[in-house]
């Protein structure tokens, strides 16, 4: 296929002194791009008469420097984490681009590192330095009442992200981990479900199985997960995949296992592109498809200064096997429609786990929606299949890949420090042609237009 390539549109001053950008946000719309950073602004940016330029601006939304701001769902709120230990949620009033303090939620020991909103909007999850991660209930009259306190990170939690339909939260700490919390019946009952990146929790709970990768790389190079701390995470548009990012410059792309009666069975490493940047891999992002089962690209920013673009596929995204990714591996990769297992068998590779194992095709064929299995039985558990159940419903099983097909060197002046991709809501206006945005340490708001060459 043809590949893609990024172009810069608009180079604008995120930090009046010219100090580290931290966070980029659009709205739900796409219209709109929030920022924020260490001089403790937040400043909104639109398309004006074709120029993208400032047209809201709060100051001093902080004592300290403002690490990161999120959107609501609605567009009229934003919430911005600062090192000050807060979390200040001001709201739009009428058109003029006048931001209202409505609260100020305080509870982290110290810095506040990242902050996001539920899909519905009424949730809002915080994580920190003091390593706990807070949800936040939004009530009536502007109240936040804390739902839960989330402890079982080792260390410093950089980063969280909802799950786009379900009472599910991710979060990626310096503890080289990522925790899954989750409130299944929605009774503010949050607990951790699952630790990526361990064989299992100190705390009991399970940790994630590999897939090896058919030619036996890719998921080897880092074997159960990051190596060190993990930076960011991103789902994609049905929720069924992730991909997290770290300093060990790997970007991982994960699976998820399900059963027939809508329960998961967690999280499974399915591949991992490594040495995605020279340095840290900062941030990431997953853009959102127009079709769901369609996958859309992985954009990421590390300490190399440079933005990559990434395509992944491979498995089945929501029990419906990825036709788009189908060109972009198997045959178009080199390999034949099957590929031998890590260890020679055949197969499309096979997951690795402590208990035995099974076969990708039978795996999946058992993980998404095919299996009368017990709820909380796992992939290793079952018996091995040969792939053929898979093979009779008509549907080629993929194996997981996830390749570097675009590199922008220097994108910033500095570290990249959030990448964002634009809702494809806003491509419909004028304008449409910015697809990302990104900020770094040199103050910059960049934003790009996706093109193919």
């Amino acid at each position: 296929g043809m590949a893609p390539r990024l172009r810069e549109v608009a180079a604008l001053p995120a930090s009046a002194d010219g100090s580290a950008a931290w966070c980029c946000a659009w709205d739900a719309a796409g219209r709109r791009v929030l920022t924020c950073g260490a001089d403790r602004c937040v400043r909104v940016w639109a398309l004006v008469g074709g120029v993208w330029e400032c047209v809201g601006e709060v100051d001093a939304v902080a004592a300290r420097t403002v690490r990161r701001v999120a959107l609501s769902p609605c567009g009229r709120r934003f919430a911005a984490a600062a090192f000050d230990g807060t979390v200040v949620v001001y709201e739009e009033q009428g058109a003029g681009g006048e931001w209202v303090q409505r609260a100020v939620l305080e509870g982290h020991e110290s810095e506040v590192k990242a902050v996001a909103w539920g899909a519905g909007g009424e949730l809002l999850a915080t994580c920190g330095r003091d390593r706990t991660v807070w949800v936040w209930a939004a009530e009536e009259d502007n109240e936040f009442d804390c739902a839960a306190v989330l402890s079982g990170h080792a260390a410093d939690v950089k980063c969280v992200a909802w799950h786009p339909t379900e009472p599910v939260l991710l979060s990626a700490s310096y503890d080289n981990t990522v925790r899954v919390w989750a409130d299944e019946m929605n009774e503010d009952d949050w607990h951790c479900t699952q630790t990526l990146g361990v064989a299992e929790a100190s705390d009991g709970t399970p940790g994630a199985s590999v897939v090896a990768s058919p030619d036996g790389g890719g998921a080897g190079e880092l074997p159960g997960g990051h190596s060190s701390t993990v930076w960011g995470l991103a789902f994609d548009t049905a929720g069924a995949r992730l991909v997290t990012c770290g300093a060990d410059r790997h970007v991982a792309l994960w699976w998820r296992a399900g059963s027939s009666d809508g329960a998961h069975s967690g999280w499974t490493l399915a591949t991992a592109a490594p040495d995605v940047h020279q340095g840290p891999v900062y941030t990431v992002d997953w853009q959102r498809a127009d079709d769901i089962e369609a996958s859309g690209l992985v954009a990421t920013g590390g300490g190399d200064d440079a933005i990559c673009l990434l395509r992944c596929g491979g498995g089945c995204s929501r029990g419906v096997c990825d036709d788009a990714a189908d060109a972009m591996s198997g045959e178009a990769m080199g390999e034949g429609p099957t590929a031998a297992g890590a260890d020679g068998s055949e197969g499309s590779g096979e997951v690795g786990t402590a208990g035995g194992r099974v076969g990708i095709a039978g795996w999946l064929g058992t993980a998404f929606g095919r299996s009368k299995g017990s709820k909380r039985q796992r992939p290793q558990d079952r018996p091995s299949h040969d792939g053929q159940v898979h093979q009779a419903r008509g549907q080629r099983e993929r194996p997981a890949f996830l390749e570097v097909v675009h590199r922008t060197e220097r994108a910033h002046a500095a570290d990249v420090n959030c990448v964002a991709w634009r809702p494809a809501a806003g491509a419909g206006s004028a304008g449409s042609d910015v697809a990302l945005a990104s900020v770094g340490d040199d103050g910059v708001l960049r934003l790009w237009a996706l093109e193919e060459c």
